[in-house]
Formats: C-alpha cells, structure tokens, sequence
C-alpha cells in the first residue's frame, strides 16, 4: 500500500493506526500525545527506531517548559510506549538519553498505518501542541481514502482523552483562518464546512488541508496538497 503514498520519501512516516485507536487516549499528562508524537515521527525515521534527546533538547524542539516535558516522559515510560536504553552524561552535548519507541517499527505491508505529512509533526506541534489533532483526524480520513471526515467532538475526546471544551476551542482554532493566522505564521491548517447528512441533519466535516486524495482508475492515492508543498522539508 506504501507505493500509493505519493509524498516524497522522508517527508511522510506511517503512524501504526493502535496509536489513535488506543494509545493516545491513555495518556493523562496534557502534553504527553504531542512528545509522544514527535519522539516517533524521528524515531522511526532513524535505523536504531531510537531518538538521542535530552530533556532541555526536547523542550526546546517543542517548546515546552522542562518540568513538563520530564512529566510527560515519565508517563510515556509507565505505559511502556518509550523505553529510556541509555542515559546521558549530564549537561554533556554528545552523550545524550536515548529514547527507544517499540510502535516505530512498522512493517508497511503487514501492519495497519495511516501516512502523516512529517511537517504536522516537526513544525505544528511545536507551534501548537493541540494541533495533534491533525494527525487524528487524518486517520479518520485516510480509512476510505477521503478528503474529509465526519469524526465528532465526542468521538475526538475519547480518542485523546481530552475535554469537549478542549477538543472544540482547538477546533475552532485550526479551522478559523482569521484566528489561525492571528497566532501562526505556518500555513491555514484545517477546512470545516457545516452540511447535511443523508438524514438531512447538519453535521461539521473536516478536512486536513496538508494533504490531497485522488483517485486513479480503480486505486485511491494521496499526495501533498499544493498549498504545504512548499513548507514540507523537515528535520530528519
């Protein structure tokens, strides 16, 4: 299936779809979805599927305060989704943490994933930790190849344990250009549109604009939209 991914190589990875179904909704530290995230995005990029970071690194990387990162890699430890197979030599620039993530190793044919544009990871979370709903919602739109996805407040809630109020003001945040660019420089990031189910009911649809499916014969493949070409290069 990976040869239906027509986004450049490096640019994209394949998040293990456990990872939304049930993963990210264990989690209880606030922050802990967006290190979990971004600690995968570049581990699996790399052979070792580990990632040398220190504490103070990954704080600036994301931009969050130490203490909160410290929490967050604590729980990630409890739930066993990063193991910590060397420490680092305090305040030394060579010999750093080393974070295993077991769920970076994927098998592009047997196991399920779903593609997520690397610039969501890299440069979104950083600007925004709640903009991990993104990848979320791309999930809820790659199952049948779309570009949209009818995927509610509640259900985005449970999947990251998150409030409704939470989940809806970072909604509303992404999906409002004005309020977007107001706080961001990185490209409008989600398109909502209010229309009528075949019930005749009025539900909001989503579409992540990073990416564009298409179809070609009897196949569907995805790409980056023209919009994010141009701002896709990330960190390896």
């Amino acid at each position: 299936m990976s040869y239906r991914v027509q986004i450049p190589k490096g640019q994209w990875t394949p998040f293990r779809n456990e990872v939304f179904k049930e993963q990210l909704g264990s989690l209880e530290e606030k922050r802990a979805a967006a290190l979990y995230l971004f600690l995968y995005d570049r581990a699996y990029h790399r052979p070792s599927k580990a990632v040398a970071a220190t504490v103070r690194q990954l704080s600036r990387l994301l931009k969050m305060d130490e203490r909160v990162v410290k929490k967050c890699l604590a729980e990630l430890r409890r739930k066993e989704l990063i193991r910590k197979i060397r420490s680092g030599v305090r305040r030394s620039r060579i010999n750093k943490d080393v974070w295993k993530v077991p769920l970076a190793e994927v098998d592009l044919k047997q196991d399920s994933w779903t593609p997520i544009p690397r610039v969501l990871i890299q440069k979104y979370l950083p600007a925004d930790p709640n903009t991990v709903l993104l990848p979320l919602l791309l999930y809820y739109q790659h199952m049948n190849w779309l570009n949209y996805s009818w995927v509610g407040v509640t259900t985005l809630s449970k999947r990251l344990n998150w409030s409704a109020s939470r989940v809806r003001d970072s909604l509303r945040s992404m999906f409002d250009q004005d309020t977007w660019y107001s706080q961001n420089e990185l490209q409008w990031p989600l398109r909502c549109r209010v229309v009528k189910n075949e019930k005749g009911e009025r539900r909001r649809r989503f579409r992540v604009r990073a990416v564009h499916y298409y179809q070609s014969g009897k196949k569907r493949f995805v790409r980056l939209s023209a919009a994010f070409k141009n701002s896709s290069k990330t960190e390896v």
